[in-house]
């Protein structure tokens, strides 16, 4: 598995973040702080571009839905794009997809 690398873009209304590599227990707390840092204040829409991310554990999927109700919370919203299919099986298996937002 390739270590985590994440790129942060600024878009109208919000922030593009590309994940590649693998999101788990151990660097799910560097993406956690990224979010929780680009959205203490704003209103905006996050992307999470997973088109490069091969592997999120259950620690990765639990970010997602809480980073998501966090955001939502302040009135944006959070969406995983260019999912895989063999990751949004998992996410349907841990009953994580209904509460997240796909692209």
């Amino acid at each position: 598995m390739m270590p985590q690398t994440i790129e942060v873009k600024a878009r109208p209304g919000g922030r593009r973040i590309t994940l590649t590599g693998t999101l788990d227990s151990g660097n799910a707390q560097n993406l956690d702080a990224l979010l929780s840092r680009l959205t203490a204040t704003d209103r905006c829409v996050v992307e999470l571009d997973l088109a490069n991310c091969d592997y999120v554990s259950s620690a990765g999927w639990s970010l997602f839905v809480t980073a998501r109700h966090r955001v939502t919370a302040r009135g944006g919203d959070l969406v995983l794009r260019n999912v895989h299919p063999m990751l949004r099986a998992m996410a349907a298996h841990l009953k994580a997809e209904p509460l997240l937002s796909f692209a």
